[in-house]
């Protein structure tokens, strides 16, 4: 299932199989797919999103969400000059999950992989086990569980919950 608008674009997403959603303008998606892609020439907003398989997302500006994300396979989110902020304490990402933007906000309610490339600060925070990787200018990090660090190279501080 493809759909694709000139301008801005509001989709809610029912497919059995992979699902794309490309605007030009600002996009608003939300529902249930295997896999789904989006792209956006503005904005990005998530609502309730359901997948089997993986996110693969791309947007000029800002990604945010209204609703939890859940996704069964790793995932890929972009923002070229924008920050993302995925912070609904219901979101679920399998497997790594790899975010990039200016200032990068990420939430689950178990556990994250998360590799982050914030040319800003990053926030990443899992209600269980988080392993987290990448760069940033300033990280701060929290779980419920075990915090382990990939190859990170946060430019200023690094704030978690182990002291580190």
């Amino acid at each position: 299932m493809a759909i694709a608008a000139a301008g801005n674009l509001s989709a809610l997403i029912a497919a059995t199989g992979d699902a794309s959603v490309t605007a030009a303008g600002n996009l608003t998606v939300g529902g249930s797919a295997t896999n789904l892609t989006t792209s956006s020439g503005g904005t990005t907003s998530f609502g309730v999103t359901t997948l089997t398989g993986g996110l693969n997302t791309s947007s000029i500006g800002d990604i945010s969400q209204t609703g939890a994300i859940t996704t069964g396979a790793p995932s890929t989110i972009t923002s070229t000059t924008g920050d993302i902020t995925l912070t609904n304490p219901g979101n679920s990402f399998f497997g790594a999950t790899t975010l990039s933007g200016q200032d990068v906000s990420v939430a689950a309610a178990g556990n994250l992989e998360a590799l982050i490339a914030a040319t800003g600060n990053a926030s990443v925070s899992a209600a269980g086990n988080l392993i987290v990787g990448g760069t940033a200018v300033n990280l701060s990090t929290s779980s419920g569980g075990t915090t382990s660090f990939g190859v990170d190279d946060p430019h200023g501080r690094s704030d978690d919950d182990r002291g580190r």
